[in-house]
């Protein structure tokens, strides 16, 4: 069963926090929201293995694995789906010193789940699927690289999150790990992404949701 999700999504920066008896989760600017991450790894404080994004792209997200993508102007969408078991998504997004998060909305939020702004340039997020129900998290950063450290009941995601990379669908081996968009002029050291490896679901049962990714808004971030 393919399960067509995120398709349209709109873009706005918000203000303030919605309560978690609503369907998505809002935080702003310094505001922070939810609880604060517990999750295994430590946040990241150096620099990771740094890898391509295509901008634009969308994605098909297998069960159990995390996806990224991202507009290439500052819009990102990093999105999940359990299966039939729960299952615990955690981890911290950052971007450079001195960059900004102008947004960030957890959608499908269940109570217990938090995304929170720690810091002027850095989100954490612990969310428990509901059996396959898929959860995201989109944001606005003004900066790249964008790091993430991701964890999927409490393992680092390696293997297990996917984002596309010079057209093919790719993971990581390392984490946490860095992405630029493929738009930007970044005189960094890149590296190839492995290619994601697809895995059988534990229930027998494949599906795959698709991650658009999100649309290019009339507010562009600072690269």
């Amino acid at each position: 069963m393919k399960v067509q999700h995120l398709a349209a999504m709109a873009f706005a920066f918000l203000a303030g926090c919605g309560p978690w008896s609503t369907s998505s989760h809002h935080c702003t600017g310094s505001y922070g929201c939810g609880g604060v991450w517990t999750g295994g790894g430590g946040l990241p404080t150096t620099q990771y293995s740094t890898f391509v994004v295509d901008a634009g792209a969308a994605i098909e997200l297998p069960q159990a694995t995390l996806g990224i993508t991202t507009n290439g102007s500052g819009d990102w969408v990093l999105a999940w789906q359990g299966d039939r078991y729960p299952r615990q998504f955690e981890g911290s997004i950052t971007c450079p010193a001195g960059c900004q998060i102008a947004y960030a909305r957890f959608d499908n939020a269940y109570p217990g789940d938090s995304a929170q702004v720690t810091a002027q340039n850095q989100i954490v997020f612990d969310g428990v699927t509901n059996a396959a129900v898929p959860q995201n998290l989109l944001f606005r950063m003004t900066g790249q690289p964008v790091t993430f450290d991701l964890y999927i009941d409490g393992q680092p995601a390696i293997g297990s999150t996917v984002f596309a990379s010079y057209g093919a669908l790719s993971t990581t081996d390392t984490m946490p790990f860095s992405l630029v968009s493929s738009n930007l002029a970044y005189t960094g050291k890149t590296e190839k992404a492995p290619a994601h490896t697809p895995k059988l679901p534990e229930d027998g049962v494949l599906r795959v949701t698709t991650v658009a990714a999100p649309p290019v808004s009339s507010q562009q971030s600072d690269k």
